[in-house]
């Protein structure tokens, strides 16, 4: 620090600020003796041009300025003579007998008229430039058409290949049949069987067959992808009782012993789903009591 006062009437002074922030905020840059009194911390700070910073001196803040004093008795003194009154102007002085300086020259005139064109010289017995060359002249007629060239002995370049041809019709619809059992004491699962056709099939064939001691069962069942329905129809027979049944819930049922059955005259009900690789039979126990194997034949299209 090279200068540090505690003057309150001193220029430097910048005045009371409650807090260091206050003072940075209002004189982020101070000047060589500059200061200010903080109320934070009570004490005068000053700006440092070795940190340039704002430094704490720890001298404390001046007090307020005291009452007015009171006058004081007339001088008996007199004060100071004034400096003198301007005089009047002299008389003119003689004319100079030294030139002045010269003045600036002044601008340049209009041009004068053009003189007479004088005699025509000499020949002159230099060649000059080349001209430009002039623009190209039509073109003359075509000429007559000559004698065939022989045959030529390279092969031309190959043209573009040309665009490709319409889409032939679609060829007929595919049919994949095969064998599956099903277990009708088996708890609810799923079954998945392989098609082959390589597309999503839109029709599904069932037809199942069981025959154990006197009762022969017979179901058929359908679905169809285009419509999204099943069609079911089970016939059998056991010494007598027969049932019949149409169903639009599921594609096919199973059943191997009507009398023994309980809690559903089928023992397994299965629901037909089809992608472009299996057909998946949900199928759903029903009751108990009912045993035995059924083969059943499956078609796709």
């Amino acid at each position: 620090m090279s200068y540090l006062s505690t003057s309150v009437t001193d220029s430097n002074n910048l005045g009371y600020f409650p807090t260091l922030a206050a003072l940075e905020a209002a004189y982020p840059v101070g000047v060589i003796g500059a200061f200010a009194v903080v109320g934070a911390t009570n004490t005068i700070w000053t700006w440092d041009e070795a940190t340039t910073d704002w430094v704490n001196t720890g001298n404390p803040a001046p007090g307020a300025p005291g009452p007015t004093g009171p006058t004081g008795p007339t001088s008996t003194v007199p004060g100071p003579t004034g400096p003198a009154g301007t005089g009047a102007t002299g008389p003119t002085g003689a004319n100079s007998t030294v030139a002045g300086p010269t003045g600036p020259t002044g601008p340049i005139g209009p041009a004068g008229p053009t003189g007479a064109t004088g005699p025509t010289g000499a020949n002159s017995t230099v060649a000059g430039p080349t001209g430009a060359t002039g623009p190209t002249g039509p073109a003359g007629p075509t000429g007559a058409t000559g004698p065939t060239g022989a045959n030529s002995t390279v092969a031309g370049p190959t043209g573009p290949t040309g665009a490709t041809g319409a889409t032939g019709a679609t060829g007929g619809r595919r049919y994949r049949a095969g064998l599956a059992t099903k277990n009708i004491a088996d708890t609810s699962t799923t079954q998945t069987i392989a098609h082959g056709l390589g597309a999503s099939p839109t029709k599904v064939s069932l037809n199942a067959t069981y025959m154990g001691g006197d009762l022969q069962q017979i179901t058929m069942g359908t679905f169809s992808s285009e419509t999204g329905n099943f069609s079911m129809q089970s016939a059998a027979n056991d010494n007598g009782n027969e049932v019949s049944t149409i169903s639009s819930v599921y594609a096919i049922s199973l059943a191997s012993d009507f009398g023994n059955s309980t809690g559903n005259v089928f023992g397994q009900t299965g629901v037909v789903s089809v992608d472009a690789t299996n057909i998946t039979i949900t199928w759903t126990k029903n009751g108990t009591g009912q045993t035995g194997t059924y083969t059943f034949m499956w078609g796709a299209e």
